[in-house]
């Protein structure tokens, strides 16, 4: 067991949906420095979607961090990736929708795709729903202002 003072996790490097279930409900205390990155694995997407649907985990922001680093991380080839995206797109969780059409997006126009929209701390996690007149897949916006300059909430 990984001791860190929050939940139990049986390994950090690569932890089971136990683990990231227990830790969800904690404090958001990380157990090691790239957590997010950790639970950033595609076969864990549908239980990562299945958290942050629910608004009561704490660390739900966290959660959506690693939804977002899943993608980013990944060669995006991966099926699992393009079948949990479409199935996030109908959620009525507007976190988790964006999340999946934005995914949808880069799988159909892969020169869209930019790393630091995805990895790392202004990314599309920061900015969880699209703006107000987005387009349905909100990326392009999320980058600029009508006058050209960053995005800004």
């Amino acid at each position: 067991m990984w001791h860190y003072g929050g939940p139990p996790i049986s390994n950090v490097y690569q932890p089971t949906w136990d683990d990231i279930r227990s830790w969800a409900w904690g404090d958001g205390q990380w157990p090691e420095q790239d957590w997010d990155m950790f639970m950033a694995e595609p076969e864990n997407l549908e239980l990562l979607v299945s958290l942050v649907e629910d608004p009561r985990f704490p660390t739900r922001g966290a959660l959506l961090s690693s939804l977002y680093c899943t993608v980013g991380h990944s060669t995006r080839a991966d099926p699992r990736i393009a079948a949990v995206a479409a199935a996030a797109a109908e959620s009525g969780d507007a976190w988790v929708s964006t999340w999946g059409r934005r995914v949808i997006h880069v799988l159909a126009h892969p020169e869209d795709f930019r790393l630091e929209d995805w990895c790392g701390l202004d990314t599309f996690a920061a900015r969880p729903v699209d703006r107000e007149g987005a387009s349905d897949d909100g990326v392009g916006e999320l980058r600029s202002d009508p006058a050209g300059g960053p995005a800004s909430d």
